[in-house]
């Protein structure tokens, strides 16, 4: 007897979520990808205007102007790390919602019947066995 044999297109936009190769699973990838390094760029360079701001107002040699524009930029950047980290995990906890609404919602493809075999009829039994 023959197996039956199905076809299934796994580059399909149709396939589900996780489904290695699916363009929802390429596109989530390079989505989560692009905000992991935008984020790190954006938390390197905040640091650095923070350690900047610091020697800045460490040399500020007793000016007043000077020690208010350096702890304006500390607090700045400051400011800019926390947004930056809260950014993140608040489009975090966006894509892993839209990823199971995806995964809920997503219709996957009803598989292709490419061979099959001669049905074989039900066996009969005799009634009082």
């Amino acid at each position: 007897m023959i197996e039956k044999a199905y076809a299934f297109d796994p580059i399909s936009p149709t396939g589900s979520v996780g489904t290695p190769g699916s363009l929802t699973d390429i596109l989530n990838h390079i989505g989560t990808n692009a905000l992991s390094i935008i984020t790190l760029l954006a938390g390197i360079l905040a640091v650095i205007l923070l350690i900047w701001y610091g020697i800045q107002y460490i040399t500020a040699g007793g000016s007043p102007d000077k020690a208010k524009a350096a702890r304006t930029g500390i607090i700045n950047s400051v400011i800019g790390i926390v947004i930056i980290v809260a950014a993140y995990f608040i489009i975090r906890v966006a894509m892993g919602i839209g990823n199971q609404l995806e995964s809920s919602t997503t219709n996957t493809p009803i598989p292709t019947q490419v061979a099959t075999a001669t049905p074989t009829p039900p066996t009969r039994r005799p009634v009082g066995d």
